[in-house]
């Protein structure tokens, strides 16, 4: 009897042991758990503090990028990164095209890169890429107004956050075309950028 009492002893120890090393793991996995979920919500309390706080706003991200290079402003747009908001400005100036990042809490230049310029093996290509060029220029020339004021323009007939903003032109005309979406529904407002006037404005309802 009392050998099989300690063969019973001796069996439940190892049993005592996984069980306690089970509830280990089990806290450990949870602890695990918890941080992930404590991690999660910083980001997204990070992201949520940094949505809320004042952008400097589309004219003066537009001055930063004026400020590096002096050229035409072609598109400015809000991005939106793990938490973080910036402006992606793209600037003409030179038959070049510029990329510039600004962050929208702070006015940090985030990037300034010039795009390469292309090697063209074929005269034909390059002929048409200079006469682009050309008429990019003299477009962009025609330019009347900021693309601070097309904004305010637009904001004057629609309501919401501008997302982008780009400078266009088709058959001799130049103009801004501006997103703006105020959760609930999304607008397109074409503004002319020689005298401010609103050309055309969409609306889609969101689902």
């Amino acid at each position: 009897m009392k050998e099989g009492i300690k063969m019973k002893k001796l069996i439940l120890v190892p049993a005592a042991g996984l069980l306690l090393f089970g509830g280990i793991a089990f806290a450990n996995s949870n602890e695990g758990t918890q941080q992930d979920t404590q991690l999660q919500t910083a980001v997204v309390e990070t992201a949520a503090v940094n949505s809320e706080k004042e952008k400097i706003g589309f004219g003066k991200a537009e001055g930063i990028a004026r400020d590096i290079i002096d050229g035409q402003m072609t598109d400015i747009e809000l991005e939106r990164d793990n938490g973080k908001q910036y402006y992606d400005i793209e600037m003409y100036a030179n038959g070049y095209e510029y990329d510039i990042e600004v962050d929208a809490i702070t006015g940090e230049v985030l990037k300034n890169k010039r795009e390469k310029e292309n090697d063209f093996d074929d005269d034909d290509k390059k002929a048409a890429s200079t006469q682009a060029s050309a008429q990019n220029g003299k477009a962009y020339g025609a330019v009347k107004i900021s693309a601070e004021d097309a904004v305010k323009a637009a904001l004057a007939v629609v309501s919401g956050e501008v997302e982008d903003v780009e400078l266009e032109h088709d058959d001799g005309r130049v103009y801004y075309d501006i997103e703006i979406d105020n959760h609930y529904e999304e607008h397109e407002v074409k503004v002319d950028a020689t005298n401010g006037e609103i050309l055309e404005v969409e609306t889609d309802i969101e689902d």
